[in-house]
C-alpha cells in the first residue's frame, strides 16, 4: 500500500535497492521507472542502478552518488543517463537511505525523473543569451545622413548597402529607394518620423522591417538626431541603422524558453520556491502550487507579506528540520526533509521538501532553492503499512501456524518465528536451503516424501501434506504443510508461498479416538460418498459377520436388503448433499443383511466428518432386534387399551349420535310425506318439492357419515397407515363433536393452513386423538362461566419435515396439582373419566414419530399441541 501511495504521489520513477545484498541490487521499481528507462521490471530487478550510465555520464556525479551511499546520506544530482534503446536523457536523481529501528541502513530509495526537457530549456536559454551577446558585439551598423527638407540621402556608410540590400548608388541617387525597401506594414511609422523631423523634431528612435531583394525580412533599429550643415543653413538628420534580426530572434527564443521553464515549474507537484538563507527563510519566489499545498497564495508568502512559511511548520519538527537543513548546506549537498505543516484552513499535512543551497562565486550561501510536495497520503499509507506489518509480525509471532516462502530455486527465503520454535532449529539451518536439505523425509514413508519433492519441482500446488519431523532433541512433531506456486508477470515460476501447522496434538487425539472407537460397544464404520467403508471397528465385524479385511473397502450396498439397495444409494447421495447429524431407524424400519444372509433391524446414527478436505460419514450401528420385539408387545397392549377407550368414547357419544340421527331421519320422513302430497295434487313438479328432496338427501348423507365414523372408531384391531390429508381428519372430528359443542354453547373455529403435505398416518388413531382433545376442551369450557366459549383448532407446517396441530380453549385451564401427571394413565379431573385419554393419545402420537404437549403457566384456558412427521 505504501508503494502504491508513492506511485500515485510521484510522476517520475521510483526504485528501492537492498543494501543487505551484494552490490546493492534493485528489489523494486514502479511503472514510472520502467517508462523512463525503457527497461521492464524483470530486466531491472536484481541489478545495480549503474546500468543506466554510459559514455557521457559525468564521472564526478557518479563519485558524488557513490560517496553519499557509502556515507548513508541523502544525495541529489542531475546526470546524463541512457535508456534501453541507447537514447540519452537527463536524469534528476535523488537517493535517500532507509533505516530500521536499530538505525541500520537496510535499503536505499531512489527517485528518478526525466528532466531532459527542463535541461534543454535551460540550455536553450543560455544559448539565446549567448547569441544575443554575440549579436550585440558583431552586429553591423550602417550610417545615413539625409536632408530633412528634401528627404534625400546625402551620404551613407559603406556598410549600409549590405545591411539594407540596396546599392550605394541607388540609395544616394534614386529618390524613395530606401523608403521602398521598408516593409509595407511599417511605412506609416517611417513616414511619420520624416514628417516630425520636417516640422522641427530633434531626435527619434524607430524599429522597422525591410524587405531585401531576395524577399528576406530583416529587423532594423534606427536612431536619428537633427543636425545642421553649412553654418546651420541646411537641416539634416544623422541616423545609425543596426540589423537586430538575430537579436529579435534570440529574445523571442529567450521568451519561449522562459515560458516553457515557467510551465514546467508551474506543473510540478506541490510548490517550487527560492528563499533567503536567513533565520526565517524569507521567500523570494513561490510557484502557484503554494495555494493547494498551504492554503496561501504566492503573494501571501513572498517577503513574508502575510505569513512566513516556516511558521507553518509544526513546533515538533522545526528544530530537527533546521538542523538537518543546515548540516546538508554546510556540506554543500542537497537536503531532504519530511515534516508536518498547518495550512491556512487549519488542516495538518505531511510534506516532503527537497532543495539545495545556491552559493556565490566566493562560496557564500545566498539562497535556498527547492520544491515541496504533499505526502500526507503516502505517510498515511506508510502508517497503515507499518500497522499491517506490525499486525502481521504479531500474528506470526503468536500464531500456532507459520508462514514460509521459497524462491524459484526452491530454496527457503523466509519463515516466521513459529516455524523455528516448532522445528527446534534456527534461520541459519533453513534460509538458503532446499526442503530436501532441511529435512530428507522419514524412512517409513519414503515414497510419499519423494512424490512431494516431485510436486515442488513441477511447481504444482499442494494441500495438507503431512510429514513426521524429528527435532534435534529427538522428539517428533507431526506437521501439515500447504503451498501455492508464485509466478512473475511474464509467467515464469517465482517460487512458493505457504503455511504450516503442528498437528501433533491432533494426531494424538485421533489415535486416542481410534482406540475409543475400537472399544465402543456399538459398531462403528466410516464411509465415503461412494459408500466405500474406510474404517470399521471389531464390533462392526461381529455385527455384520465379515472379517475386518472383508469390510474395509467393501461397499455398504451389500449390507442392505436386495429390494432396498437402490433406495439406499439415493438416501446416501441425498445425505452427502446436505450432511448433518441425525439418527436413522426411529421413524421407519431400517434393515441390514449379515454375511450369512440373515436380516435384522438396525438403528444408525450418522455424523459428517472432514478429512483432508473430503467429507466422510461416521456411522454408529446398533442391532435393535430386542427393542423392536419389546415395542411390538407394547404396541399390542396399547391397541387393547385404545380399543377400550374408543368403546368408552363411543358410549359417551351415543346419546348425541341418537339425537343427531333421529332429527335427520324424522325430517326425511316428513319431507317425503309432504313431497308425495304435493306430487299427487299438482299436475306439474312444484319447485318446493325439489328443495325438500335436496334437504332429504343432505340429511341422509350426513347420517351416513356419522354412522361410518362411529363404526371406524369402535373397530378393533390395528389400522394400516395410509397417505392422508390431516385437514380432512380435523374436519371430520369436528362433525363428530358438533352436537356436544352446541349443547355446551361452544363455538368451534378452524384455522387450517392450505395445501399441507399429505402425511402417512393411521387415520383412526389420529381421529381418536383429535376427538379426545376436542371433547376435553368442550367439557372443560362447559364448567366455566366465560361469556363466550371458543374452541380453536389450527394446523401449520413448522418446517419441511413437520406439521403441528394446536387445540386451544378459553376454559378454566389445567389445574396446577395435576399438571405434572396429566399424561399419566388414570389421571383425570372428571369424576366420570377413566384418565386414559391423554395417556393413550400421547402414545399414539409417539408411534407416529411426533410429540404431544401442553403450554404451562397460563392464567386461563388450555392449549395442546402435537406434531406429525411429513412422509
Amino acid at each position: 500500500t505504501v508503494l502504491l501511495a508513492i506511485e500515485n504521489a510521484l510522476h517520475g520513477g521510483l526504485v528501492i535497492t537492498d543494501n543487505s545484498l551484494p552490490d546493492n541490487p534493485v528489489v523494486y521499481c514502479n511503472p514510472g521507472y520502467e517508462k523512463i528507462s525503457g527497461y521492464n521490471k524483470e530486466e531491472v530487478l536484481g541489478r545495480n542502478c549503474r546500468f543506466l550510465q554510459g559514455e557521457h555520464t559525468d564521472p564526478a556525479k557518479i563519485e558524488l552518488i557513490r560517496d553519499a551511499i557509502s556515507e548513508k546520506q541523502d544525495c541529489s544530482v542531475v546526470m546524463r543517463n541512457y535508456r534501453k534503446d541507447g537514447s540519452e536523457f537527463w536524469n534528476g536523481l535523488s537517493v535517500s537511505p532507509v533505516l530500521n529501528t536499530n538505525g541500520e541502513t537496510t535499503h536505499f530509495l531512489g527517485l528518478v525523473d526525466d528532466v531532459s526537457e527542463r535541461i534543454d530549456a535551460e540550455e536553450a536559454l543560455r544559448t539565446s543569451e549567448l547569441k544575443l551577446q554575440q549579436t550585440q558585439r558583431l552586429a553591423k551598423i550602417g550610417y545615413l545622413e539625409w536632408d530633412v527638407e528634401t528627404m534625400m540621402p546625402l551620404q551613407c556608410s559603406d556598410s549600409l548597402p549590405g545591411l539594407i540590400g540596396i546599392s550605394r548608388e541607388s540609395i544616394l541617387t534614386q529618390p524613395g529607394a530606401l523608403y521602398k525597401a521598408v516593409h509595407p506594414d511599417d511605412r506609416n511609422w517611417f513616414a511619420e518620423i520624416d514628417r516630425q523631423m520636417a516640422q522641427g523634431g530633434h531626435e527619434y528612435e524607430l524599429e522597422f522591417r525591410i524587405v531585401r531583394p531576395g524577399g528576406e525580412i530583416r529587423h532594423i533599429r534606427e536612431i536619428g538626431e537633427l543636425a545642421y550643415r553649412k553654418n546651420r543653413a541646411q537641416r539634416c538628420c544623422l541616423s545609425t541603422m543596426q540589423d537586430i534580426t538575430e537579436q529579435k530572434q534570440a529574445l523571442e527564443q529567450l521568451s519561449e524558453s522562459q515560458r516553457r521553464l515557467e510551465t514546467l515549474i508551474g506543473n510540478l507537484p506541490g510548490m517550487a520556491y527560492r528563499c533567503r538563507y536567513d533565520e526565517r527563510y524569507t521567500m523570494e519566489f513561490v510557484t502557484d502550487g503554494s495555494y493547494l499545498l498551504t492554503g496561501y497564495y504566492p503573494a501571501d508568502l513572498i517577503q513574508n507579506h502575510r505569513i512566513n512559511f516556516f511558521d507553518l511548520v509544526l513546533p515538533d519538527f522545526k528544530e530537527e528540520s533546521r538542523t538537518k537543513l543546515h548540516s546538508s548546506v554546510d556540506k554543500d549537498i542537497p537536503f531532504t526533509l519530511e515534516y508536518q505543516i498547518k495550512t491556512g484552513s487549519g488542516e495538518t499535512k505531511w510534506v516532503w521538501e527537497h532543495g539545495v543551497g545556491v552559493r556565490s562565486d566566493t562560496g557564500e550561501v545566498l539562497t535556498l532553492e527547492g520544491y515541496i510536495v504533499d505526502i500526507t497520503d503516502r505517510k498515511q499509507a506508510e502508517l497503515e503499512r507499518q500497522s499491517s506489518v506490525d499486525r502481521f509480525r504479531d500474528f506470526s509471532r503468536i500464531a500456532a501456524d507459520w508462514f514460509w516462502e521459497m524462491g524459484p530455486d526452491l530454496r527457503f527465503t523466509y519463515a516466521s518465528g513459529q516455524f523455528y520454535r516448532t522445528m527446534g532449529i534456527t534461520a541459519a539451518d533453513v534460509i538458503g536451503r532446499t526442503r530436501g536439505e532441511v529435512h530428507d523425509g522419514p524412512t517409513y514413508h519414503r515414497n510419499k516424501w519423494t512424490e512431494h519433492i516431485k510436486t515442488l519441482e513441477a511447481g504444482e500446488p499442494f494441500q495438507d501434506f503431512e510429514v513426521l519431523w524429528t527435532r534435534p532433541d529427538g522428539t517428533t512433531r507431526n506437521l501439515c504443510l500447504s503451498g501455492e506456486p508464485l509466478y512473475n508477470k511474464d509467467g515464469s515460476f517465482a517460487g512458493y508461498r505457504g503455511v504450516g501447522r503442528d498437528i501433533t496434538a491432533q494426531k494424538r487425539i485421533e489415535s486416542q479416538l481410534r482406540a475409543h472407537i475400537e472399544l465402543s460397544p456399538d459398531a462403528i464404520v466410516i464411509i465415503d460418498r461412494n459408500g466405500a467403508i474406510r474404517f470399521a471397528n471389531a464390533i462392526a465385524s461381529q455385527l455384520l459377520g465379515y472379517t475386518h479385511e472383508e469390510l474395509i473397502r467393501s461397499n455398504t450396498e451389500k449390507m442392505a436388503p436386495a429390494g432396498t439397495r437402490v433406495r439406499h444409494i439415493e438416501l446416501r447421495e441425498a445425505y452427502f448433499d446436505s450432511p448433518r447429524t441425525r439418527t436413522l431407524g426411529d421413524d421407519f424400519d431400517l434393515m441390514a443383511v449379515r454375511k450369512d444372509g440373515t436380516e435384522f433391524p438396525l438403528e444408525v446414527s450418522v455424523s459428517p466428518i472432514e478429512d483432508a478436505g473430503e467429507t466422510l460419514v461416521l456411522a454408529s450401528l446398533r442391532d435393535v432386534s430386542e427393542r423392536k420385539s419389546h415395542e411390538a408387545e407394547m404396541r399390542q397392549q396399547l391397541l387393547a387399551y385404545a380399543h377400550d377407550d374408543r368403546l368408552s368414547t363411543a358410549g359417551e357419544l351415543a346419546s348425541g349420535l341418537a339425537h343427531e340421527l333421529n332429527q335427520p331421519l324424522t325430517a326425511i320422513s316428513n319431507n317425503c310425506d309432504t313431497g308425495l302430497i304435493i306430487a299427487r295434487e299438482s299436475p306439474g313438479m312444484d319447485p318446493d318439492l325439489v328443495q325438500i328432496l335436496e334437504e332429504n338427501y343432505e340429511f341422509s348423507h350426513r347420517a351416513g357419515q356419522i354412522i361410518h365414523s362411529l363404526r371406524q372408531l369402535t373397530q378393533k384391531g390395528q389400522h394400516d397407515k395410509s397417505p392422508t390429508d390431516i385437514n380432512s381428519i380435523i374436519t371430520e372430528t369436528v362433525k363428530l363433536v358438533a352436537t356436544e359443542a352446541r349443547f355446551a354453547q361452544v363455538e368451534i373455529k378452524l384455522n387450517l393452513q392450505k395445501q399441507l403435505p399429505i402425511i402417512l398416518i393411521d387415520a383412526v388413531q389420529i381421529q381418536q386423538v383429535m376427538v379426545n382433545l376436542e371433547r376435553n376442551a368442550i367439557e372443560s369450557m362447559s364448567r366455566s362461566d366465560v361469556s363466550e366459549r371458543v374452541l380453536s383448532i389450527r394446523s401449520t407446517q413448522l418446517d419441511p419435515d413437520t406439521i403441528k396441530i394446536t387445540v386451544e380453549d378459553n376454559g378454566p385451564g389445567i389445574r396446577a396439582d395435576i399438571a405434572d401427571e396429566i399424561f399419566n394413565a388414570y389421571t383425570t379431573s372428571r369424576k366420570e373419566g377413566m384418565g386414559l385419554g391423554l395417556s393413550i393419545s400421547r402414545s399414539m402420537i409417539s408411534l407416529h414419530g411426533g410429540q404431544l404437549w401442553f403450554e404451562r403457566d397460563r392464567e386461563s384456558g388450555a392449549v395442546f399441541h402435537f406434531t406429525l412427521a411429513v412422509s
